[in-house]
C-alpha cells in the first residue's frame, strides 16, 4: 500500500498537536531544505512505507518551533515519522543515601536480556547522537 509522504506527516503534525506553521526548518545531512519546496516534494511523493527496503531518505529533520523535531524511522524495511523531544529534568530529587534500583523488576531485566537489537540499536544511537550535536540540543 502506498503512503503519501504529504499526508503521512501532516497526520503526524496533528497527532502531536502542531501544524505546518509550528515547523522551524528541514534539513536532511547535508542541507537546509527550504518548507515550500520540500512540502510541495512531499505532495507529490508516493512510497510503499511496508516491509521491504527504505525509500525515504533516513537522514531528515522536521524541527519544531518548541524545540522538539521529527525524524525518520525505520524497523524491519516498515518506515514512519518518530516524534523526539528534549526531555525535561525532573523537579523532585532523590535524597542522598536513599536507596532505589534501576530495573523496573526481575522479569522485565529478563525478558530485556533476551531480547536485544544491539545493531539495530547502535545504528539508531549513532544517528540521535549526530543530530543532537548538529542541532546543538
Amino acid at each position: 500500500m502506498l503512503t503519501n509522504a504529504y499526508d503521512e506527516l501532516m497526520g503526524m503534525l496533528a497527532v502531536h498537536c502542531y501544524t505546518i506553521g509550528n515547523i522551524a526548518w528541514v534539513a536532511d545531512a547535508r542541507y537546509r531544505l527550504p518548507l515550500p519546496e520540500f512540502l510541495d516534494k512531499l505532495k507529490e511523493t508516493n512510497y510503499d512505507s511496508g516491509y521491504g527496503s527504505v525509500e525515504f531518505d533516513p537522514s531528515i529533520i522536521v524541527k519544531l518551533d518548541d524545540g522538539s523535531w521529527f525524524e525518520r524511522a525505520e524497523y524491519d524495511g516498515s518506515e514512519w515519522w518518530q516524534y523526539r523531544y528534549v526531555p525535561t529534568c525532573p523537579v523532585m530529587v532523590l535524597s542522598r543515601g536513599t536507596e532505589y534500583s534501576l530495573i523496573c523488576d526481575e522479569q522485565y531485566a529478563e525478558l530485556e536480556a533476551e531480547y536485544s537489537e544491539a545493531q539495530h540499536d547502535q545504528y539508531w544511537d549513532e544517528l540521535e547522537d549526530y543530530w543532537v550535536k548538529a542541532l546543538k540540543l
